[in-house]
């Protein structure tokens, strides 16, 4: 039961961190359990439940505007945020699927070898975080189908553990030219359907999924990501883009040093 607050602690802190919450729970998991490196990666992607759970909560009240305006229109594109959501969340579902079925066939073959690629994914994302290029602020109401691609592309990309997808769709957007407090509650919305159905599929093909540690570990994530959603919500309206930028960098390739 210790284990399973804990992970729910890392899940809900490392989700919106520019740190892979995947890596670090796949990692976490190979030192503490005796769990399969298959089983430790479906066990991380159903405690991303509890952090869809906050992330709903937190902006219930925009997503409740949202498909209040897709109802009315009879169209997922109403918006530019309506449209850029839908188009982010079907690209990474193709995207992070084909990914999935590849790395369900390597750790057949691969087995605890998994582990150890883990650091190279979190040095790789950090490299990628310094290299973000802060270009003029467009605003929401600037979405565009490139955008969203994009987006979805990035999203994709963060199923393999190691990969953070906070810090690759932030970076994505940011480096598309949006402001950094744009970047960041987009990130969050899309992680909602896309969390949902990685929670899904991990508790559905795991043997550990529903036993009563791994339910609390899910409770855990969910109460810790929403705080730690409000926190860096709070942090990115205080301070600059810049800033904000080069601290995720920084994060990253420590994780990714560590």
């Amino acid at each position: 039961m210790i284990d399973g607050v804990f992970l729910g602690l890392i899940q809900g802190v490392f989700e919106w961190l520019p740190v892979s919450s995947e890596g670090v729970l796949v990692a976490f998991m190979s030192v503490v359990s005796e769990l399969s490196a298959q089983d430790a990666i479906r066990f991380a992607l159903w405690l991303h439940l509890g952090t869809c759970i906050s992330a709903v909560i937190v902006f219930r009240s925009r997503i409740y505007s949202l498909l209040v305006q897709m109802w009315e229109t009879k169209t997922t594109t109403s918006t530019p945020e309506a449209r850029f959501l839908t188009i982010s969340t079907m690209t990474s579902f193709f995207f992070g699927g084909l990914i999935l079925l590849t790395i369900d066939m390597l750790l057949e073959r691969a087995g605890v070898v998994v582990i150890v690629a883990v650091g190279a994914c979190m040095v790789l994302t950090g490299i990628l975080q310094l290299r973000r290029r802060v270009g003029s602020r467009k605003e929401i109401s600037d979405l565009t189908v490139g955008d969203a691609l994009w987006g979805g592309l990035a999203q994709g990309l963060a199923v393999v553990p190691g990969f953070s997808r906070s810090g690759f769709t932030v970076a994505t957007l940011v480096w598309r030219g949006y402001g950094f407090k744009d970047c960041l509650e987009l990130s969050i919305l899309m992680s909602i359907p896309a969390s949902l159905g990685a929670g899904l599929v991990g508790g559905l093909t795991s043997s550990v999924g529903f036993q009563w540690p791994m339910l609390g570990a899910t409770v855990v994530a969910a109460a810790t990501g929403l705080l730690t959603i409000r926190v860096l919500l709070v942090f990115s309206e205080r301070f600059s883009m810049g800033v904000l930028v080069m601290l995720s960098g920084a994060a990253m390739l420590l994780a990714g040093l560590v």
